[in-house]
């Protein structure tokens, strides 16, 4: 994740040369400190009574130098020098030399991510390093690494940055993989066996698409029903973000479990969204994120006779994403925080058409937030803890409600065995080292989660949450040509006004989940 590295130019060694005082600068800067006199030109970066401060704690020469490139480069500034000369007795004058990109050479695809950093003086580490995250993943999907370099400019007090590509030998143009487990809804189809597909032409574009068919009959709870998804995608790094669209389709028919009823529906999604980076560091990194959501979800009966739901709605979001490298043992993790804000756009209409409490609104308030931490520990083990939770501020539509159960949540119990307006889950695992053996590997890890639903409205007199807890204990099996099994079995140990009913109906033995990727 911090890979951008931005290669600055050797700064000259702090030193006092015996030479005549050098004519620079706009304006000088006269400080005393220890018996000793500074003359200070060229700043125009920092505050200027940020520099007697620094000098002033310098017991000589060589310290006031050194300090004071310490303060420059703590403030980012990348191309700055400090130098100083003798101007007599007890007399130092200090230059500031305030470099600048003279040039940017760059290959015409990624020229655009550096463009405008020329003359600039007041150039800062984390601009470059944000530039070189976003033209990293671009060239990345391009098939490419990028190199970033400066080198000495011809112009006294430049430098040049020079971008180069080279080709990654693990490129592809197409990817994918075929899928097949029992993570699916319990009655639609546990069993699902699906395709996956992603293709980069090139120009920072990817097209992605999948679908998922069940396996209906593989599992008595879902004999006789019908199950189809599917989506497709494309998305485009630039230098001002990553930008996308996609539509997905669900469609579902429940079956004998169900009869005469039949239950049926339809759920479209179209999604376009955004995503910029703020602010990049060495060791952290800080970016918003916006999309606009269209959500049409239909419901029905005996052969959509009779119209259970129709809930035809848009909402926006608009969220920040934090991630930071954390250092426990000497081995170093990620921190990753998120917050997203929700708002529903559309009136009333369709099913959505009542405007009191307890009734779903389509203008509905909510907001999403996560915690994750990924900790290496010693022997190749990993620690690993997530936080999600959603806090509704109304009664959400179906689809935006807060759902646990099955594999990564809650998965001791099929998907939907709590469903609430506002929720969380939090999952504690600890990985083993792999066992491997010629390129195929084993990987042991045990975890216990913990998640939680709630209505935003509940009749008087019923509890308002519901929790479950569970513990289980995983495998992750990968061969070296790329095929990967996920394999979970999980027991429930607590709970919190959950029936003993719904516990046992909704207990699942087991999880696994198979892929081939190429």
């Amino acid at each position: 994740m911090f890979d951008a590295q931005v290669f600055e130019p050797p700064a000259p060694a702090a030193m006092i040369v015996e030479q005549a005082a050098p004519a620079h600068g706009t304006a000088d800067l006269l400080v005393t400190s220890h018996q000793w006199h500074y003359r200070v030109t060229g700043n125009t970066l920092l505050p200027e009574a940020k520099i007697p401060a620094v000098l002033g704690q310098a017991a000589d020469p060589q310290a006031a130098v050194q300090a004071l490139s310490a303060v420059y480069q703590q403030a980012g500034y990348l191309l700055v020098a400090v130098k100083a000369v003798s101007g007599g007795p007890q007399t130092v004058w200090i230059q500031v030399v305030q470099g600048q990109v003279t040039e940017a050479q760059a290959p015409a695809g990624v020229a655009g991510f550096f463009s405008g950093l020329q003359g600039r003086a007041d150039l800062r580490r984390d601009e470059l390093l944000r530039r070189t995250v976003l033209a990293q993943a671009y060239t990345a999907r391009n098939g490419d690494a990028l190199h970033a370099n400066f080198a000495p400019s011809s112009t006294p007090g430049g430098s040049d940055l020079e971008v180069q590509l080279t080709p990654r030998p693990d490129a592809r143009k197409v990817s994918g993989a075929f899928q097949l487990g029992n993570t699916g809804s319990r009655y639609a189809s546990r069993y699902t066996t699906g395709l996956s597909l992603a293709v980069d032409p090139g120009r920072g574009l990817e097209f992605t698409g999948n679908f998922v068919t069940g396996l209906a009959n593989w599992s008595a709870a879902s004999k006789g029903s019908q199950y189809k998804a599917g989506s497709l995608g494309l998305s485009a790094i630039t230098p001002w973000g990553i930008y996308g669209v996609s539509y997905q389709k669900t469609t579902y028919r429940i079956g004998d479990v169900a009869a005469p009823l039949f239950p049926q529906g339809d759920v479209r999604a179209f999604v376009a969204s955004g995503n910029q980076l703020l602010h990049v560091t060495d060791r952290s990194r800080l970016g918003v994120n916006e999309s606009v959501t269209h959500i049409a979800n239909t419901q029905s009966v005996y052969g959509g006779t009779y119209q259970l739901a129709d809930q035809n709605y848009n909402f926006a979001s608009l969220g920040l994403q934090y991630s930071a490298s954390t250092v426990l043992a000497q081995q170093t993790g990620q921190l990753s925080l998120g917050l997203t804000l929700n708002k529903g756009l559309t009136g009333l209409r369709g099913t959505l058409d009542i405007a009191r409490d307890g009734a779903p609104s389509p203008r509905f308030r909510s907001m999403n937030y996560s915690l994750s931490w990924i900790q290496p520990l010693p022997k190749s083990a990993l620690l690993q803890l997530n936080l999600n939770g959603q806090r509704a501020f109304d009664t959400l539509p179906s689809q935006q409600q807060w759902v646990l159960g099955g594999l990564g949540s809650l998965s001791a119990y099929f998907p939907g065995v709590l469903v609430g307006d506002s929720g969380y889950s939090a999952r504690l695992s600890l990985q083993t080292q792999p066992w491997a053996w010629k390129g195929w590997s084993v990987t042991p890890n045990a975890f216990v989660e913990t998640g939680g639903a709630a209505y935003t409205y509940t009749p008087p007199g019923s509890p308002r949450w519901q929790s479950l807890t569970d513990l289980g204990f995983g495998l992750n099996w990968q061969s070296p040509k790329g095929t990967t099994l996920t394999a979970v079995i999980a027991r429930g140990i607590g709970n919190s006004h959950v029936s003993a009913s719904t516990r046992d109906s909704n207990h699942a033995a087991f999880f696994f989940n198979l892929q081939q990727s190429f």
